[in-house]
């Protein structure tokens, strides 16, 4: 399973890395990965979102009101 998200917000730390604020958008299941070329692309299938009685809430101890996360990503050749 996986999350096709928005880049919000991509900020360079002085360290090299980097900061994005993300925000998904669709769950998708992951049907085939290609790591051959310089990123990695993917195939995938929709997978229709079910929310549970107490989704809301969930979402919002995880991921704050908006639903927006972030993380700290390091660009190809980045040494950590």
């Amino acid at each position: 399973m996986g999350c096709v998200a928005d880049a919000a917000s991509i900020r360079e730390r002085a360290d090299g890395s980097f900061e994005v604020m993300t925000t998904g958008t669709t769950r998708v299941k992951l049907l085939s990965v290609d790591a051959g070329g310089p990123f990695l692309t993917a195939e995938v299938e929709e997978v229709p979102e079910e929310p549970g009685e107490d989704a809301g809430t969930l979402a919002e101890g995880c991921c704050g009101p908006s639903g927006a996360t972030r993380s700290g990503w390091r660009g190809p050749g980045s040494a950590r």
